[in-house]
């Protein structure tokens, strides 16, 4: 708002003393020309302006990509940094106002509630909402605690993975394999569904050995067939000249029904003559049809051949054998990396990863377990509500006072409102959603090495993100690099669609991704914008004197900071945009 701040943060001893962290006090100081804010007040004054749970999305953090690799996962370990996405686009606000509706339906049920009658039988149902309300209340509480501790234990195996995380080298190796084991039972199933179809196509391979002696009896049948279609010829002509004869006979004023002509005056005999035609047609069409139906089983028989005639059966065969070869082949490859891989992991295995690992397996099944009480006792709480509801909407009964009807319809009008509140925010959720992946999928595009091999970042419901690749499969264990790059594109889109004008704080920029990558990186954000994009990057990154001459109609300002071992101190020269 145009006010200059001082923000201070010191850590000095509390005693002569300094024999560890603990003996070390921490004082935060927030101060303008008019305010002064001390630790807490002036925590909570910066949290006003960006709070904790959302920093993430303004100071990016390059070397602690481990933290956000956990939105390219798709795990229930997730639902903290799901729920810090929700902060960011505002879903707690539509959150709050179902939540706020339902407070406002329970008042005006509890007012309804006591101005009904007193009598005998709601009496009884008044002391089993008591009692319903005293086990929600208890059970609300019991869910508070376990969400308490789901979090702890989430923030722990966060924790735990940061520091396998530090050990680089066998992280890579567990990404490898995690990745192998993904394509093994993808290969291990497809190699099934081949040995199926391999089987059912087994079951007609017979035919292939009919086919030398099924071809010479169609040879033999094709003469047969060709005097079939020389008598149906025969008939078809007989048929029309029986038919002209017909037509003739009816009258000599009715027209031909072919050329339309008259036909000829004709005489006595020369009807007589063809009267007799007549019968001779009729009976050469008798005896053709007899011949027909004669030769009507070699053309049963000629079609029935016809149903077992094919010339792939073989083929089939060959293409499926050498299928499931080159399913083996990559099926013992794969698992003969993986060999390689655990032997080396063996290697590595030190007791302080071997440590870890067994701290991993015990917060993972923590969490399960905390995960499966949270959602039991949600659900219990969801039952124990529900029945209260119920309860209470009889207690009310059918009849009443102007004042219970009055009551009753804001209830009916409130309970209408939630109804649609849930159906809007459901709405709102996912086409924000898709916003998102489709802002996330252009920068990625943008910042990746390789934009022809894939085809974009896909967001679930649960705001669980994949990259699909240009043929349109999910990548299953991309590398640290790809991972970086991802959930800077998500970061960079989550920012764009919240309303939160916040500058931007890049910390080492290029941890864990190659000069490319860098580079795009460093092209997309140092682009004209209106938020300040604040760069800090270590030794060896960039190269100063470039970054300065090539973007200087950027760049506002620029430091330089280096320890000086001689001096034990941090001496900070100024550069770029200074007098």
């Amino acid at each position: 708002e145009g006010e200059e701040w001082i923000l201070a943060r010191v850590v000095a001893p509390d005693s002569p003393l300094v024999e560890s962290d603990k003996n070390l006090d921490t004082y935060v100081m927030l101060k303008s020309e008019s305010k002064v804010y001390e630790n807490n007040e002036a925590e909570q004054f910066i949290s006003n302006i960006l709070p904790k749970d959302i920093n993430k999305f303004f100071f990016i953090d390059g070397e602690s990509v481990n933290e956000y690799r956990a939105l390219i996962a798709n795990t229930e370990q997730n639902l903290e940094i799901r729920k810090n996405i929700e902060d960011i686009l505002n879903f707690p606000i539509l959150s709050k106002g179902i939540i706020d509706l339902k407070s406002v339906t329970g008042d005006y049920l509890t007012e309804l509630t006591k101005v009904s009658k007193d009598t005998k039988k709601n009496r009884l149902r008044r002391e089993k909402i008591e009692a319903l309300t005293k086990s929600i209340n208890e059970s609300t509480k019991i869910l508070k605690t376990e969400e308490k501790e789901l979090t702890k234990y989430r923030k722990l195996h966060s924790e735990i993975e940061i520091k396998l995380g530090m050990h680089e080298e066998t992280e890579k190796l567990i990404e490898r394999q995690r990745g192998n084991r993904k394509l093994i039972e993808a290969a291990q199933s497809r190699l099934k569904q081949t040995y199926t179809d391999f089987k059912n196509e087994n079951k007609y391979l017979w035919l292939y050995l009919l086919q030398p002696q099924l071809k010479k009896e169609i040879k033999k049948i094709a003469p047969k067939l060709e005097k079939l279609s020389d008598i149906r010829y025969q008939i078809s002509q007989l048929n029309q000249r029986l038919k002209f004869l017909h037509d003739a006979h009816k009258g000599e004023k009715i027209p031909c029904a072919t050329c339309k002509r008259l036909p000829e005056p004709r005489d006595k005999k020369q009807k007589e003559i063809e009267l007799n035609e007549i019968k001779e047609i009729n009976d050469n069409i008798s005896s053709l049809n007899e011949e027909l139906e004669n030769h009507k089983q070699i053309s049963d028989l000629y079609n029935s051949l016809q149903e077992f005639n094919t010339s792939n059966r073989i083929e089939l065969t060959l293409e499926y054998e050498q299928r499931i070869g080159s399913m083996k082949g990559e099926i013992e490859e794969l698992q003969s990396e993986q060999e390689t891989i655990s032997s080396m992991l063996d290697g590595l295995d030190d007791k302080e990863i071997n440590k870890l690992k067994g701290e991993l397996n015990k917060v993972e099944s923590s969490i399960n377990a905390k995960e499966a009480a949270v959602v039991r006792i949600k659900n219990q709480i969801e039952l124990l509500v529900s029945e209260k509801a119920s309860l209470s909407r009889d207690l009310i009964g059918t009849d009443g006072s102007a004042e219970t009807q009055v009551l009753r319809k804001k209830i009916k009008t409130l309970e209408s409102i939630t109804k649609l509140w849930n159906l809007v925010q459901d709405s709102y959720a996912q086409d924000t959603r898709l916003v998102i992946q489709k802002r996330a999928t252009e920068t990625f595009k943008q910042l990746t090495n390789n934009p022809e091999g894939y085809d974009r970042l896909e967001l679930n419901s649960g705001f669980g993100l994949k990259i699909i690749d240009a043929d349109g499969y999910v990548i299953p264990a991309p590398s640290p690099g790809a991972q970086q790059v991802v959930a800077i594109s998500l970061i960079d889109a989550l920012r764009q669609t919240s309303d939160i004008d916040f500058p931007i704080i890049f910390d080492t920029p290029g941890a864990s991704i190659d000069k490319e990558h860098r580079d795009n990186i460093i092209s997309h954000f140092w682009s004209k914008r209106d938020t300040q994009f604040v760069i800090l990057a270590s030794s060896g990154e960039f190269r100063p004197d470039e970054v300065e001459e090539d973007n200087k109609e950027l760049l506002a300002k620029t430091w330089e900071i280096d320890f000086i071992s001689g001096i034990n101190s941090t001496v900070i020269t100024r550069r770029l945009g200074h007098d």
